[in-house]
């Protein structure tokens, strides 16, 4: 970090994203030099899980983009939420199979949309809808009451049975042959968006795509991201299929 602030920086109080550190005045950066260095975008990392037909995310969640989410999820940075609304924006318009979507909805947070006074989920999926000229639809989904947060979850076993059959679809919405966006800010093992899209198909969605901020682990390309979540199933038949972990 610099320590050079001059007046009209503090006046406006344009910070990085990630540490708070306060921006050159009329710089079109959100992250400061330093955290900048630690950005880990991920190239060509569209992948194939559980329904969700295509996954695409912006950020390796690590250094400074996962700093920031955590400032815009926890408490409540608003820069950072509209600066990875964005960049979800940006890698959705650039892949004609999310852009032909019919709806973009958000994954539902449950109780903790109340504890946080906000669903972060949600004020993405509104800004990359509006920007990707897509409609938005707000009460799509919901979650389970009695639903752990995924934190709390110590081993991937237990995230798989803590999130199975946590999300259904509202009453009375009709996705018979839509093509549905899911927008959320992290995906890990995709057990989340791969439990919504079970929802969604359940409901008549005929194609589901999903978009996130950020990606858990280091990027890998399209082949070995998806071999790193699988799991080699053999079968009676002679041949061999994979099984993704959610």
């Amino acid at each position: 970090m610099s320590n050079t602030v001059t007046f009209a920086d503090l006046l406006f109080c344009r910070q990085c994203i990630s540490c708070g550190e306060i921006l050159p005045l009329f710089s079109k950066e959100d992250f400061c030099p330093d955290c900048q260095k630690q950005v880990k975008i991920l190239e060509d990392n569209a992948f194939t899980l559980f329904d969700v037909q295509r996954i695409r995310s912006v950020y390796v969640y690590d250094g400074a983009p996962r700093k920031a989410l955590v400032r815009f999820k926890y408490n409540n940075h608003a820069q950072a939420g509209r600066f990875m609304a964005q960049k979800i924006a940006d890698i959705v318009k650039k892949d004609k199979l999310l852009m032909s979507a019919d709806i973009v909805v958000h994954v539902p947070n449950g109780k903790y949309t109340t504890e946080r006074f906000y669903n972060q989920s949600m004020f993405l999926a509104k800004l990359v809808a509006k920007k990707c000229g897509i409609k938005f639809m707000p009460k799509v989904m919901k979650k389970k009451s009695g639903i752990k947060s995924q934190l709390k979850c110590r081993t991937r076993s237990e995230r798989l049975q803590n999130i199975k059959s946590a999300f259904t679809v509202e009453k009375g919405v009709d996705l018979r042959g839509k093509s549905v966006l899911i927008i959320d800010d992290i995906t890990t093992t995709g057990a989340t968006l791969g439990e919504c899209a079970k929802a969604l198909k359940k409901a008549g969605a005929e194609k589901i795509f999903a978009a996130t901020a950020a990606r858990a682990g280091k990027p890998q390309s399209p082949i070995k991201t998806r071999l790193l979540d699988a799991d080699i199933v053999f079968t009676k038949k002679p041949s061999v299929h994979l099984k993704f972990k959610r």
